[in-house]
């Protein structure tokens, strides 16, 4: 019986061929195991949704405040007694802290937005920066002369299947300035703004609860602001 004997030319052809497929399939790969961080994202933001309702509920519909000013928390802090471990994180050599949840697709960022090691966590106790950000105009933790600052209530939210409430952003607050011109996307210089992490898109959760994807596009403030 005759053996088959594979030259080196026809060894490397097949090589060869098996690193085309693969250089072709890849794209693919990476695109789907995206895809699936981006849906377990999703379920992120409707769990916030529901806990942002919870809060409301027990807060005569007013919203938590984004940050805190001269007194007062972050929005993920006014949530934390509703879900611990969803709003808490480890800091390595220092303990556990109220927290800016994760998104699944945020560590790519780190170290390129995310301060990893020289900002790991504020003197108060918290890890504001994290994989999503509270839209400014629920209010800002300041008391009065800043009354205008102070937390709205859902109600006085216009349009609320069309209004931010949370979304992917890097460092926990998304702020917005059509009077001087501030693009919501974010950058390494603004890293308050919009986090298109996921496929060029990003993942935001609307005043009514419910989760959309909104592809990096021409900023358009009118989904932030209450009154419009």
């Amino acid at each position: 019986m005759r053996k088959t004997i594979f030259t080196l030319i026809e060894l490397l052809v097949v090589v060869a061929i098996i690193a085309l497929l693969a250089a072709m399939l890849l794209p693919a790969l990476n695109k789907a195991r995206e895809k699936a961080k981006q849906a377990s994202c999703e379920s992120n933001l409707k769990q916030i949704g529901i806990f942002c309702l919870n809060y409301a509920d027990d807060n005569k519909d007013q919203c938590p405040t984004y940050m805190p000013g001269v007194s007062g928390n972050w929005w993920f802090e006014h949530l934390y007694p509703y879900n611990h471990s969803f709003f808490s994180r480890m800091i390595t050599a220092v303990g556990v802290f109220p927290a800016n949840p994760s998104c699944p697709s945020m560590w790519a960022d780190l170290g390129k937005i995310i301060p990893p090691l020289s900002e790991p966590y504020n003197p108060n106790g918290t890890v504001f920066h994290g994989g999503y950000g509270m839209n400014q105009w629920t209010g800002y933790g300041n008391p009065p002369p800043y009354a205008h600052w102070l937390a709205y209530k859902l109600a006085q939210f216009k349009n609320p299947s069309a209004k931010y409430f949370v979304g992917d952003v890097y460092n926990g607050r998304m702020i917005v300035d059509d009077l001087s011109g501030e693009n919501y996307w974010g950058t390494a210089s603004t890293p308050w703004g919009a986090a298109p992490r996921h496929n060029k898109s990003m993942n935001i959760l609307y005043m009514d609860g419910h989760v959309g994807s909104m592809a990096y596009k021409v900023k358009d403030f009118t989904m932030f602001y209450p009154t419009n």
